[in-house]
């Protein structure tokens, strides 16, 4: 039996078995509070018990660590708290910035299809202006084979009615106001055709082009790096508080111990 010195007596609760005894004494072995007739002579001689004095200073500094560890507990909350609202905050803030990226990277785009427009529009203009002059020329040089070939004409059937017999006969072979096709060099069909426009390489097609040209990419951090930086984080809340334990940590050491903590872990990724 360990003996354990209670201390001055004083009042205080009656032990059951002896309501005239003061009960000075908790038996560890059955968690009674006893007095000392029960630890000395009767059915606790053999148990392990403390004095109510320290069993209860026992328990008040087991409730206190406990209260403690608590506490540490609820601050290393109130900084989670704080870094979830902080990037949620950036989060919003990162949304808006790829926003506009995205609005940069479409307008970039849409310049180079106008680009590619503008470019487009001005070979067919040269092209067409290049074909369409030589058809005019075309047009030009047979019109004029056109007029004389018509003066020929004019010139022969009035020299046909003018002439004798005789005159046509012994003119045979000087007769030369129609001329002969054969002898006229003259490209009957157009030189040029309308036979052009635009070739479409399919494969880089807008559609296909777009779709491959940028996703969205969730590089978010993974459960492991999120534990170690919530374990990161209490152990600077423990030290915080242990350093100044009347004060506490206040929302700007919060705010620095997270953003140090965070640039470390993208220091890592």
């Amino acid at each position: 039996m360990q003996e354990d010195n209670p201390g001055p007596s004083m009042s205080g609760p009656h032990c059951n078995e002896h309501p005239t005894e003061v009960a000075k004494f908790l038996c560890q072995t059955c968690s009674d509070i006893v007095c000392r007739n029960c630890v000395v002579r009767e059915g606790h001689r053999n148990h392990k018990y403390l004095s109510i004095q320290n069993a209860s200073a026992k328990k008040r500094q087991a409730i206190q660590d406990s209260l403690s560890n608590t506490k540490q507990k609820l601050s290393g909350l109130c900084g989670s708290i704080f870094w979830v609202a902080e990037m949620k905050k950036q989060v919003e803030m990162r949304a808006s910035e790829a926003e506009r990226e995205i609005d940069y990277l479409i307008d970039q785009n849409i310049e180079a299809l106008e680009r590619k427009r503008a470019q487009l529009k001005r070979d067919v203009a040269v092209l067409g202006d290049k074909k369409a002059r030589q058809l005019q020329n075309q047009k030009e040089s047979l019109t004029l084979a056109l007029e004389e070939i018509r003066s020929g004409v004019e010139y022969t059937e009035q020299a046909l009615g003018q002439i004798s017999d005789v005159e046509l006969i012994t003119m045979k072979n000087q007769f030369s106001g129609l001329p002969d096709f054969n002898d006229v060099a003259l490209q009957w069909e157009p030189c040029r055709t309308n036979n052009f426009g635009i070739e479409i390489d399919k494969s880089l097609a807008v559609d296909v082009i777009v779709d491959k040209m940028a996703h969205v990419s969730d590089k978010d951090i993974n459960q492991g790096e999120i534990s170690m930086f919530s374990a990161c984080l209490e152990e600077k809340v423990e030290r915080c508080l242990l350093r100044d334990v009347n004060r506490g940590p206040t929302l700007s050491s919060w705010q620095w111990m997270v953003r140090q903590e965070q640039t470390k872990l993208e220091e890592t990724r």
